[in-house]
């Protein structure tokens, strides 16, 4: 895919502390079988978020992983993918990574940040799924923008 069709890679490029990967090469191997692009080739790229930031900021909660995905419509989208353990008391973990991902993106690259709206934050599930979600936690969940926890997540 050319560079200049792929706002995407526009914006990764755009802040220099992020590693612009082809497909879902920036997603570990163990977590690429839980993100399911329904076409493969529309991956227009992807970056291993918490590893490119773990020397800038080493004690913040950081995110896994954002990728790009050019879906229905030819209509590019910006996923922002965090796979985490999916028991009861990781909630507020995912929630602090949540909220610091907001924080950095905004300050530092809201080109990706803002490309897609409603934004694309999901928590996948790293195994089972072991939550109680009571309305208190989901109302965490949903003021800092994440769903419940999936087994995978269908990029479309």
């Amino acid at each position: 895919m050319d560079d200049r069709e792929s706002r995407f890679r526009r914006a990764v490029k755009a802040y220099p502390d992020l590693t612009l990967r082809d497909g879902l090469q920036a997603v570990s191997p163990a977590n690429r079988e839980r993100i399911r692009p329904k076409e493969p080739r529309s991956v227009t790229g992807s970056v291993d978020i918490d590893e490119d930031l773990r020397e800038l900021l080493p004690t913040d909660n950081r995110w896994d992983y954002a990728v790009g995905y050019r879906g229905n419509e030819n209509r590019e989208k910006a996923f922002f993918i965090e796979v985490h353990s999916a028991e009861t008391s990781e909630i507020r973990c995912v929630v602090r990574k949540a909220q610091s991902l907001k924080a950095w993106a905004e300050r530092n690259a809201p080109d990706l940040w803002d490309m897609t709206l409603p934004r694309e934050i999901h928590w996948v599930a790293s195994g089972r799924c072991d939550l109680r979600l009571n309305d208190s936690y989901r109302r965490q969940l949903a003021l800092a923008g994440v769903g419940s926890p999936k087994q995978y997540l269908e990029l479309t």
